[in-house]
């Protein structure tokens, strides 16, 4: 089973307080149909305990053995300087997504 993230960037640029941002994880085929989560890196990138579910932003969609799932953040400054990624589960282990993109959020003159 594979996790992929997209937008495939390793760096996400947005403006505080604009149009929502819109991330997407697909797992490959697993059976069980693999569950998607979601989370917030924070700042410790070797230590997962600390990580901040998000998975209450996500919404998720199956076809066949395969689950789709779409996490809409509105940028605001709590996200600057985390990353973000996802994980699938079906029971036999975890798999981390390909990319963990770092959020930086621009505010406006």
């Amino acid at each position: 089973m594979s996790v992929r993230l997209t937008p495939g960037v390793q760096l996400m640029s947005v403006f505080e307080n604009a149009t929502t941002t819109n991330f997407t994880c697909a797992s490959s085929i697993g059976r069980p149909t693999p569950i998607i989560h979601w989370y917030l890196d924070n700042y410790s990138s070797d230590n997962f305990t600390d990580d901040v579910d998000i998975t209450s932003h996500s919404t998720n969609s199956t076809s066949g053995d395969m689950t789709i799932s779409s996490c809409i953040l509105v940028p605001s400054m709590y996200y600057h300087g985390q990353r973000i990624y996802c994980n699938a589960m079906n029971g036999y282990g975890r798999i981390i997504a390909d990319f963990t993109p770092l959020i930086n959020i621009l505010r406006k003159c």
